[in-house]
């Protein structure tokens, strides 16, 4: 398949709007013309009008467009929010944003189905929040329709969001308006590799989300290559969710680019790399990622 422009993200939070063409000029002066709508910019759009208009402004004088947004997530967010008042909270607030993704031509929209429950002791089954998932994907693939956008669910690093529970989720619903964001990294935190144990993952992601219990899955990019739509290019350790640089990892990039080129609905490569926490050029950022995806392997 013909290889799509790489988005990138930027942590716009970290940087005072007046500096927003500078970050612009940054990313063009590198041959850059896709930003990912993130979960920073994207409520911003939705509610404030002035400001979309300003951005998006920016993009028009420095040649960018946003190729893929990201929803917020957590409580009033999350697709299995399980309070009656929250979830009803959560699905206009997810409605909104997917029309102003959609507003924003970005395409897709990435929504967690939740890791935030996940934290407490007294969670509900994963069956049933995955029902509760189902139901509010139910409601919201029309909107969806209606805005042009199709919704990309993740996987993460919490029992609701395994590669089991997104495909038994695209067993339930079957529509072109419904797909996967695979994300590099979450893979390879929870795949189980040879000498790793599932007591070796970070604390959060073992004790908080997992209770002590962890899964480790296999194959998850090979099982979720029919349904990927988009996909957010980082790595790390293995063991703990760093978002960093390709091939400052243990990422096989070499086993895991020819397989994404091969997904059939890949529509957005994204990088999600944390640069302003890891402290990462945008030059090396893009150069990193162009290099990837040309199957200059790190």
């Amino acid at each position: 398949m013909a290889a799509p422009a790489i988005s990138h993200y930027w942590s716009w939070g970290a940087v005072p709007e007046k500096f927003y063409g500078n970050v612009m000029a940054e990313f063009r002066d590198n041959g850059v013309n896709r930003l990912i709508l993130t979960h920073f910019l994207l409520p911003r759009f939705a509610e404030e009008p002035e400001f979309r208009k300003s951005v998006l402004s920016l993009c028009s004088r420095f040649g960018m467009r946003f190729d893929g947004a990201h929803a917020p997530w957590g409580n009033a967010w999350d697709l299995n929010e399980t309070d009656s008042d929250a979830r009803k909270l959560m699905l206009r607030n997810q409605k909104r944003m997917i029309e102003a993704a959609g507003e924003a031509g970005a395409g897709s929209i990435v929504i967690h189905i939740g890791d935030s429950i996940c934290k407490r002791a007294d969670a509900p089954p994963v069956p049933v929040l995955r029902d509760l998932a189902v139901a509010a994907l139910e409601e919201l693939l029309p909107a969806a329709e209606k805005a042009g956008v199709t919704v990309a669910i993740e996987n993460i690093i919490a029992p609701t969001d395994t590669i089991g529970e997104l495909l038994a989720i695209f067993e339930r619903i079957d529509s072109p308006y419904l797909g996967c964001c695979y994300d590099s990294g979450h893979e390879n935190v929870m795949t189980a590799t040879p000498g790793k144990r599932p007591d070796m993952l970070c604390e959060y992601i073992r004790d908080t989300l997992w209770h002590g219990k962890p899964q480790l899955q296999e194959r998850i990019l090979e099982r979720l290559t029919p349904h990927i739509v988009c996909c957010h290019l980082h790595d790390n350790d293995g063991l703990n969710d760093a978002h960093t640089l390709p091939g400052l990892g243990t990422i096989d990039w070499a086993e895991k680019i020819p397989l994404l080129r091969q997904s059939p609905r890949l529509m957005s490569v994204q990088n999600e790399m944390n640069c302003v926490g890891h402290e990462i050029s945008v030059r090396r950022m893009v150069e990193t990622c162009d290099a990837l995806w040309r199957g200059e392997h790190l």
